[in-house]
C-alpha cells in the first residue's frame, strides 16, 4: 500500500557562507542523516512556533510541565485496496517534541529535572474525498464503512509518527497489521512514542470500531 503521494516541487539552490564553527554547530543539532538544509528548516519551524503566540511550546507550573499545542492542516493521498482517497486532516505539532527527544543534551536536562512529556497526536479526519468525487464529511464514509475509514486514519497516524519522529514502524507493513493492538504497542515501546498517545490515538479508535 502506498501510504502517502509525495510531490517533489523544484527549487533553485544556493549557496550560504558560514564560518568552521557555525558549521560545526549546525551539525551537532542534526537528527539523524538529516541534511543542512532538514536541520535549518526545522530550526526555522521551531523558532516560529515558539514566537507565536498560537505555536507550540512547553509551559511550566512548578513540578508539573504542560504543552500547547498548535494544530497542523494538512492533506494525505492515500490509496487502499477499495479506493483512492485524499483526507484533509489537523493534528498536534509535535517538532518541538521530536526535538527534545532526539537532543541528547535536551533529554539529559529534562531527565535530570525529573521531566517526562507524554503526548498525543489528536488526529481528526475533517474533509475526504474518494476517487475524483466531491468532498464529502468524514462521517459519510465512517457510517458506509466503518474499518476503511478506521483504516485511512491509522495509515495517516503512522505516516506522521514516521515523519515527525524519523522512525520506521516496522511492525506494521501489511493491511490486516494496521488493525492489531499488539503491533502497534509493540511500535510504540520500540521506538520509545508516548504511550499516552497509544491510549487515545490508537488503542481508543480501535475499540471504537
Amino acid at each position: 500500500m502506498n501510504d502517502k503521494t509525495i510531490e517533489v516541487t523544484s527549487n533553485k539552490i544556493t549557496s550560504i557562507r558560514v564560518t568552521q564553527k557555525a558549521k560545526k554547530m549546525l551539525e551537532a543539532l542534526a537528527i539523524k542523516k538529516e541534511t543542512h538544509e532538514d536541520i535549518i528548516l526545522r530550526l526555522i519551524k521551531m523558532a516560529n512556533n515558539l514566537s507565536e503566540e498560537n505555536g507550540s511550546k512547553l509551559i511550566e507550573r512548578g513540578n508539573v510541565t504542560g504543552t500547547k499545542y498548535e494544530r497542523v492542516h494538512r492533506t494525505f493521498k492515500i490509496k487502499t485496496e477499495k479506493a483512492k482517497y485524499e483526507v484533509v486532516c489537523t493534528y498536534n505539532d509535535l517538532v518541538l517534541l521530536s526535538m527534545l527527544k532526539n537532543n541528547k543534551r535536551l533529554k539529559g536536562y529534562m531527565s535530570n529535572r525529573n521531566r517526562d512529556f507524554d503526548w498525543e497526536v489528536d488526529l481528526e479526519i475533517v474533509n475526504v474525498r474518494i476517487g475524483e468525487g466531491k468532498w464529502e464529511a468524514p462521517i459519510n464514509l465512517k457510517n458506509k464503512d466503518g474499518k476503511e475509514y478506521l483504516l485511512i486514519y491509522l495509515v495517516v497516524l503512522k505516516e506522521i509518527l514516521e515523519e515527525t519522529f524519523d522512525i520506521n514502524i516496522y511492525e506494521i507493513t501489511a493491511l490486516n497489521d494496521y488493525f492489531e493492538r499488539d503491533k502497534w504497542e509493540k511500535a510504540y515501546k520500540e521506538n520509545n512514542l508516548s504511550l499516552d498517545s497509544f491510549n487515545s490515538d490508537v488503542q481508543k479508535k480501535l475499540g471504537e470500531s
